[in-house]
């Protein structure tokens, strides 16, 4: 089973790798963002190889465990086995004795009987003693009778004598046999009560010991089950503080790409800021030229002999040149005031450059207008003086030429103005859109990640409490069942208490004589009793080791899902932000 979470590490470590070496796509020639590099695969590298490394360990101690709780298992097997071996003994113990308190009372009962027949032939014998001396005495008085009938009686007298001598001496010995036999019995007893007793105090010494080695290996179990219980919480908190530290050195990370890309994103907008206002002061020192123009234009018209006409005309292109300047300088003015609007919803940084650019050509206008008040008055003047001097014919001429010039230069600057302004503002909407749409692309993946990380954040939290209640739940069952079981065990160690004392009185009765056939009895009861005992021994043991496998099985079971669980979100959450 952890070889199969290795796999899937494993897997998740090569996906991880093909994400790393993917290629990275180039957007525009003028701004190029790549999103592969927001997440580095390092840090999610290392957690699946921690995590790997906590697995391997967890499957080592758990097989350390698995390996005590089978010694745990033979030892308490063994322990179960020595306690109905000793309650096997006692159970033995107790049927001999209630065997013996029978056969007793039968030997006792056929002593009294032999004791009453041994009473009664004495009375018999006294009653013949007396027959026979009154008869003696009587024989003795009636000597002078018939010697015939003397001899007849005395005949029947000897024969009857005899008989009753025979009955006496068969009695007493039937008496001595059962005074020896009695004396015999009573040795019996004393030695099968010394054996017994002897016996008994072994058993209960070795039930004491037993008990108290069961209390120590259930103290034992107990103790490593609550160190395993505290190691493997102790380790989920830990991998859980570890999932969360990596959570925010991610998050710390991401948070740290996107500042450094809005921070790019800022110097590249500056830069095309600074390559707009280069080219407006282009476009500005175009306007100067061709204010130089027509300020050569204005002189060439000084040259003219007719000064009113000329005045007029010169007054008239003068105006029309004022009127494309304007114009130009109202279409200038519309360029940077969209340019302005536009600067505005990229920064206040923006906008403060923008208000400065405002108030530097604001102050430009204000001096091109005191220059161009300055060269028409100097024109004027200029023309006043010298319209005398110069003849007609030249200064129409210079007048047509440079007009023709100044009219096709004026329209080709126009043309590459307009041309440059339109290729500007082209960029510029360009720009604008790359970045509003970078920006919000970066808000949306920054809100997503953040959102699928508190999600799988909590998620994780989730499942732990849950399995951890669970687990909890396992663990109380497992101390019922294990409290249950002591109680059966201390129910059965009183039981043998009280066996033991009943045991006890009863051999405190036990003081009459035993039979000849308490051997062959005891021997037949203690081979059927070895029988069931073994019987019921493997039965128990049986039993004893399905409720231990099923434990253990469920306990494992239960350990394989948590760290599966636990592989298997924390892979899911690092997949999804590496992806």
């Amino acid at each position: 089973m952890f070889g199969f979470f290795r796999k899937q590490a494993k897997s998740a470590n090569k996906e991880a790798d093909a994400g790393q070496h993917a290629p990275v796509v180039n957007t525009t020639d003028t701004m190029t963002v790549s999103n592969n590099d927001d997440f580095s695969p390092d840090p999610v590298t290392s957690v699946r190889r921690r995590l790997e490394a906590k697995v391997d360990d967890l499957s080592a101690q758990i097989a350390a465990k698995d390996a005590e709780i089978f010694q745990l298992k033979n030892s308490l097997g063994d322990l179960n086995r020595q306690v109905n071996t000793k309650s096997a003994s006692m159970d033995r113990v107790q049927a001999e004795l209630e065997a013996a308190y029978k056969e007793t009372e039968l030997a006792k009962t056929a002593l009294r009987r032999f004791e009453d027949e041994k009473e009664s032939f004495r009375h018999q014998n006294d009653e013949l003693k007396e027959v026979l001396e009154k008869r003696t005495s009587s024989c003795s008085e009636d000597d002078s009778d018939d010697e015939d009938d003397e001899d007849e009686e005395s005949e029947e007298e000897e024969e009857d004598t005899k008989e009753l001598k025979e009955k006496i001496q068969k009695l007493e010995e039937q008496l001595a046999s059962l005074t020896s036999e009695r004396d015999r019995l009573l040795e019996e007893k004393e030695t099968a009560e010394k054996k017994h007793a002897e016996e008994t105090k072994q058993l209960k010494e070795e039930l004491d010991e037993a008990v108290a080695q069961k209390k120590a290996v259930t103290a034992k179990y107990e103790k490593e089950y609550e160190h395993l219980r505290t190691v493997n919480s102790d380790r989920e908190q830990q991998m859980l503080d570890d999932f969360e530290w990596k959570l925010r050195e991610v998050e710390g990370s991401c948070k740290r790409k996107l500042e450094e890309k809005t921070k790019e994103a800022e110097r590249r907008v500056k830069d095309v800021q600074i390559k707009l206002d280069q080219r407006i002061a282009m476009h500005t020192a175009d306007v100067e030229k061709l204010q130089k123009l027509e300020a050569e234009m204005t002189q060439l018209r000084s040259l003219s002999h007719d000064q009113q006409r000329l005045l007029r005309e010169a007054q008239r292109e003068h105006d029309k040149l004022e009127a494309n300047i304007g114009m130009l300088n109202s279409e200038i003015g519309r360029l940077n005031g969209q340019l302005e609007r536009e600067k505005n919803v990229l920064s206040a940084v923006q906008s403060l450059n923008q208000r400065k650019k405002e108030e530097r050509e604001e102050l430009h206008e204000q001096q091109m207008q005191i220059q161009k008040k300055e060269v028409t008055q100097q024109v004027e003047e200029r023309v006043k003086r010298e319209l005398d001097q110069e003849m007609r014919s030249k200064v129409e001429e210079a007048i047509l030429k440079k007009q023709g010039e100044f009219e096709r230069e004026l329209a080709a600057e126009q043309a590459r103005a307009q041309e440059k302004l339109e290729a500007s503002q082209r960029q510029i909407s360009q720009l604008k859109d790359q970045m509003t749409r970078r920006e919000e692309q970066h808000r949306r993946d920054m809100s997503n990640a953040i959102q699928e990380a508190d999600s799988s954040r909590l998620e994780l939290r989730r499942k732990l409490d849950k399995l951890d209640l669970q687990y909890q739940d396992r663990i109380e069952a497992l101390n019922e069942a294990h409290a249950v079981q002591m109680e059966e065990l201390e129910k059965k160690a009183s039981q043998a208490e009280m066996q033991l004392v009943s045991s006890k009185t009863t051999l405190e009765l036990v003081k009459e004589q035993m039979t000849r056939d308490f051997d062959d009895r005891f021997n037949e009861l203690y081979k059927q009793h070895q029988k069931q005992l073994a019987r019921q021994r493997d039965e128990l043991q049986e039993v004893h080791e399905e409720e231990i496998t099923a434990l253990q099985a469920r306990h494992i079971a239960e350990i394989a899902a948590l760290c599966k669980n636990k592989v298997n979100v924390s892979i899911l959450h690092l997949d999804s932000l590496t992806s």
